[in-house]
């Protein structure tokens, strides 16, 4: 039985981190590419063609445990084979993660991904440490009502469960 959650939760968090990758927000350097002095706009052009820019690199925070770095090493290595985008993960320690994100967060030096549990979504999106994420119907099929609603704050889903 302890197995099977262990699985579950693994195919869950998963499931978040490819969700939440997709909101990460945009780096200095591709800011800067996007701002040469040649006038060309490549990112228009991208958009024009189908094409969009992706990161090179996410930056997650991870709890500093060394579960959670094993189970977060096997899921971004299978993320980062499936989209060529590397993902490095930082041990931060889950009591002190929303006090240095509260510091880092605002200068851009945050991560793009943070792993806490739904007791800390008030906090945390008060702050404006947190974007809302856009969830399809189906993304949010694979989620219970409950592990919805525990990442919902103020009508809007900042989350998604790791685990159900």
């Amino acid at each position: 039985m302890n197995k099977n959650k262990t699985l579950w939760g693994l195919v869950l968090m998963i499931s978040f981190v490819l969700l939440l990758a997709a909101c990460a927000p945009e780096r200095e350097g591709a800011e800067e590419a996007a701002n040469d002095d040649n006038g060309s706009d490549e990112s228009q052009g991208n958009e024009e063609s189908g094409q969009t820019d992706k990161p090179e690199e996410l930056v997650v925070w991870i709890n500093d445990e060394d579960i959670a770095q094993d189970v977060s090493a096997q899921m971004f290595d299978k993320y980062t084979e499936e989209t060529g985008i590397e993902v490095k993960f930082e041990r931060v320690a889950l009591p002190d993660q929303v006090q240095e994100l509260s510091l880092a967060g605002p200068t851009g030096d945050g991560p793009d991904l943070f792993f806490q549990p739904q007791d800390s979504l008030g906090n945390i999106v008060a702050q404006g440490l947190a974007m809302p994420i856009e969830y399809t119907d189906e993304e949010k099929a694979a989620f219970t009502d409950v592990a919805m609603d525990a990442f919902t704050y103020d009508g809007e889903i900042y989350g998604g469960s790791s685990s159900d």
